[in-house]
């Protein structure tokens, strides 16, 4: 295995040994149903983990109008 891997691997065990999935937003918190909320509860799990997250990603679909289009000759 790659060190990538590996180091992926270490970073699941680590964040399944929190309790993350436990996570309940603090008192006044809701998020709504979808996939750009889901992404952004998500981010916050990781936030409370205090690991040391720097860099964190959510996907906001609809952007890309071109890929329905058809190819231009």
């Amino acid at each position: 295995m790659d060190i990538a891997g590996s180091r992926t691997l270490q970073t699941i065990r680590a964040i399944q040994a929190t309790g993350a999935a436990s996570y309940t937003p603090r008192a006044g918190v809701s998020y709504p149903t979808g996939s750009f909320a889901d992404s952004l509860k998500t981010i916050a799990q990781r936030v409370k983990l205090g690991q040391g997250l720097k860099v964190a990603t959510g996907d906001f679909g609809g952007w890309d109008t071109h890929e329905s289009q058809a190819e231009l000759e």
